[in-house]
């Protein structure tokens, strides 16, 4: 796999100490198990479609977990047309890629999730 792939993908690494393991999926998470890794696409897909797609597919060799995005519009997250209004609008993943990502993620073995950042989109 190329390196640039890899560096796209930031990861999160769930351990939990000196608490009951719990299963998310079909992963068991605790203290003498592997870490629970969550591969996080957020803006990476630069707005295309086929790029988030390769994310998930890289994220599956890395042998991940999970795939998080993030569920927002540039009208949900500001309240104004603020200065980061156009960065928002550009690094939003669209609500109809949600299901094609969601798709891949199962093809994949990978759980699939998203961390909504508004009340409204509840």
């Amino acid at each position: 796999m190329k390196s640039s792939a890899i560096k796209i993908i930031g990861f999160i690494f769930l351990k939990f100490k000196n608490s009951p393991s719990i299963k998310i999926g079909k992963c068991n998470i605790g203290q003498s198990t592997p870490p629970f890794i969550i591969a996080e696409i957020s803006g990476n897909h630069n707005h295309s479609l086929g790029k988030a797609l390769k994310i998930v597919d890289a994220a599956a060799e890395c042998r991940v977990n999970a795939l998080k995005i993030q569920t927002y519009t540039a009208d949900t997250i500001t309240r104004d047309h603020n200065s980061n209004y156009d960065l928002y609008k550009e690094g939003c993943t669209p609500w109809e890629w949600h299901k094609p990502i969601m798709n891949r993620c199962q093809e994949k073995g990978i759980i699939f999730f998203s961390t909504p950042e508004s009340w409204d989109l509840f």
